[in-house]
């Protein structure tokens, strides 16, 4: 993948999280009380909960694309991926937890909110080790911390990787059974949204085959980029939006309610991203002597902050709201407290997800842990017994 192709794919990752960053400044609340923002202004900035919640499914798209082609390496073992891949996740999970929890009692002890009109409020030691766990949305549990409702999206993607790793890293005759266990721990919510993390994972096998010319990936490009604006703009025009809170099976579906759209949503971002492809060679060699190297490199540098972003903005936003004088109907204190909060998300993530080498250094030494070896030859003993009584 070439300079321009990865600078598309983190400008994807930086407006996402910029979306989903400002929609939840302008929609949180305390109890029936608008946090940031004068209540009816949200519609004059063409924000909705439907496209904040197509920017979560870009995410999946992304992350579907960029964990096949992490998995597809030759010589790594499903006990690398989930290293690393749970090593990523907790370089920002851990500090995130804690300092949610930590402004909770902030808000709680000065009398900014009393605990009844703080959703997630209940509870705070089992959400903890739920959110630690990644089990905060398993089949019908919906538990994520308080002043921190983004965390869902993070216990689809655990799921996902071990899917996904299961798929393409165990050996055949346990692949089945290790696929199985995973998906029923996950729970249908959590499936039913799989597809657009596949999305991204047929994306990297028809990128890496084969790309179509430039010219018709120039126009599918522009079709399906002006499709992706017009659905952020006008959600509720799309096919197959329904009313929020759908049950399946008996299972309510929280944020996965809107499966049938997202499914449409997904193809068009994959689409776009595979067209961009194919027309990225020629869009290198056209910038490839114009001195673009510093503005690349910034782009990287902004696009490893966006899970820092996505993970800390609600609980900056109540911090900074109330550690400082805010008057929520006055534009200038509403630019001051969204730069600070991206200012700290920047310092932030120099300690997180640019330290992710630390968290995976801490998750591997759980790994190789004399617990973890006394897990595997139980598990070894078991398998052989149940082969055993089937010979």
């Amino acid at each position: 993948m070439n300079k321009v192709s990865s600078a598309y794919l983190e400008v994807i990752r930086i407006v996402a999280a910029t979306y989903v960053f400002i929609y939840h400044f302008s929609s949180e609340k305390i109890g029936n009380t608008q946090a940031f923002f004068v209540p009816g202004n949200r519609s004059n900035f063409w924000l909705s909960y439907n496209a904040a919640h197509f920017f979560v499914i870009v995410f999946f798209v992304l992350s579907g694309f960029l964990i096949t082609m992490s998995a597809s390496r030759p010589g790594l073992t499903f006990k690398t991926f989930l290293i690393a891949r749970i090593g990523r996740l907790y370089s920002v999970i851990i500090p995130s937890l804690i300092f949610t929890y930590f402004v909770f009692a902030f808000m709680v002890y000065f009398k900014h909110a009393a605990i009844a009109d703080i959703e997630g409020g209940d509870h705070l030691f089992i959400r903890f080790l739920v959110n630690l766990m990644f089990m905060t949305q398993s089949w019908n549990l919906c538990s994520t911390p308080p002043f921190n409702g983004p965390f869902w999206s993070v216990n689809y993607e655990f799921f996902y990787y071990l899917l996904m790793g299961s798929i393409l890293l165990i050996k055949r005759k346990y692949k089945f059974i290790v696929f199985t266990l995973v998906a029923l721990l996950a729970g249908l919510k959590i499936l039913i949204l799989f597809p657009a993390w596949l999305a991204g994972s047929l994306l990297y096998y028809c990128s890496r085959n084969k790309l179509i010319g430039a010219k018709i990936s120039g126009v599918v490009f522009l079709v399906t980029l002006a499709l992706i604006f017009f659905n952020m703009l006008f959600p509720g025009h799309f096919p197959f939006i329904i009313v929020k809170g759908d049950r399946l099976l008996g299972t309510n579906l929280f944020f996965s309610w809107n499966y049938r759209n997202d499914y449409i949503f997904c193809i068009l971002v994959a689409v776009n991203i595979y067209s961009f492809f194919g027309i990225s060679e020629v869009l290198s060699n056209f910038l490839s002597n114009r001195g673009l190297g510093k503005l690349f490199h910034s782009i990287k540098t902004v696009g490893n902050c966006t899970y820092t972003l996505y993970l800390f903005h609600v609980p900056l936003l109540f911090l900074f709201a109330f550690l400082f004088p805010y008057n929520k109907a006055n534009t200038l204190h509403q630019l001051c407290l969204i730069l600070s909060v991206t200012i700290a998300v920047y310092f932030i993530a120099t300690i997180t997800e640019w330290r992710v080498s630390f968290w995976r250094n801490f998750v591997a030494g759980l790994f190789n842990s004399n617990y973890f070896d006394y897990l595997k030859v139980k598990f070894t003993d078991v398998k052989e017994n149940l082969f055993n009584s089937k010979g």
